[in-house]
Order: structure tokens, then C-alpha cells, then sequence
């Protein structure tokens, strides 16, 4: 799921901020970050 995330970043972003998953931000943060 990281791979997806990183190619669909802002697709993906939403996605995870309509479902309302904190833990997948967070995620996205920190791989981010790194």
C-alpha cells in the first residue's frame, strides 16, 4: 500500500482524509519525512 500511496499521494491524501483514517496521515507523514 506504501507504493500506491507515494505514486498517488494526492489521490491517495484525500481518499484517506474522506475516510477519516488518522493512522494512514500519519503514515504519509512519515514516509514523507523520511
Amino acid at each position: 500500500m506504501k507504493n500506491v500511496l507515494v505514486r498517488n499521494s494526492t489521490a491517495e491524501f484525500l481518499t484517506f482524509i474522506a475516510e477519516g483514517k488518522e493512522e494512514g496521515i500519519q503514515v504519509l507523514y512519515k514516509n514523507e519525512s523520511i
